[in-house]
């Protein structure tokens, strides 16, 4: 009888730890990411949980509610990947350039954007804005054809805007539906990527 109540004791012990452990640990995450720092257009859009994830990989996110205006059209070229959380993964590897042609951006932190690369060509896609002074990040969700496989990603792209572009452009991609995946091609939901401009500009060209 005196061992049953021991190990009930050490039971319940080790079961007090856990609710303790993951009690800092939830504290620490959202020290890390504090979701009042966020307007809700922003969190309406991405989860905190996928800023979590990039944040962690190194994207750099720029708060504020008085972006610069940067409506125009950019072509990041020279994309090098800086970080990732996909199994075998290069970092270093070169992706496909991508065009984005900003409009329609409004005081309430809304714009509208087209998204090109490879063979998807996105047009009139909702997104929001936050940053301050010279320093934004764009909140958007694509959908686009991978591998004849339809996949929702979270696009975030953040830098310093210039006359004639973009500097130290930095820009994530990660899957957030992939529609039940039947082909078996994509990435898993979650999964992403955070690539860079290499030669830390972005010209742009209209």
């Amino acid at each position: 009888m005196k061992n049953i109540i021991l190990k009930m004791f050490g039971l319940i012990l080790l079961i007090g730890l856990a609710v303790v452990g993951c009690t800092k640990d939830s504290d620490a995450f959202d020290d890390l990411i504090d979701t009042r720092e966020y307007p809700v257009e922003v969190t309406n859009i991405v989860p905190i949980d996928f800023i979590h994830k990039m944040v962690v990989l190194g994207m750099p996110i720029f708060k504020g509610e008085n972006p610069p205006n940067i409506e125009g059209v950019y072509k990041l070229n020279q994309l090098v990947l800086l970080n990732s959380n996909i199994t075998d993964d290069l970092v270093g590897y070169d992706f496909d350039d991508v065009e984005i042609y900003i409009n329609k951006q409004y005081n309430d932190l809304s714009l509208m954007m087209n998204y090109k690369c490879g063979c998807n060509d996105v047009r009139d896609i909702e997104a929001c804005i936050i940053g301050d002074g010279r320093y934004f990040t764009i909140f958007a969700k694509v959908t686009v054809m991978e591998n004849n496989s339809p996949a929702s990603y979270i696009c975030v792209m953040s830098g310093k805007i210039i006359n004639f572009g973009i500097i130290d452009t930095y820009i994530s991609r990660f899957m957030f539906d992939d529609f039940g995946d039947s082909r078996c091609c994509l990435i898993e939901i979650g999964e992403g990527r955070v690539l860079i401009d290499k030669d830390r500009f972005s010209e742009r060209i209209d």
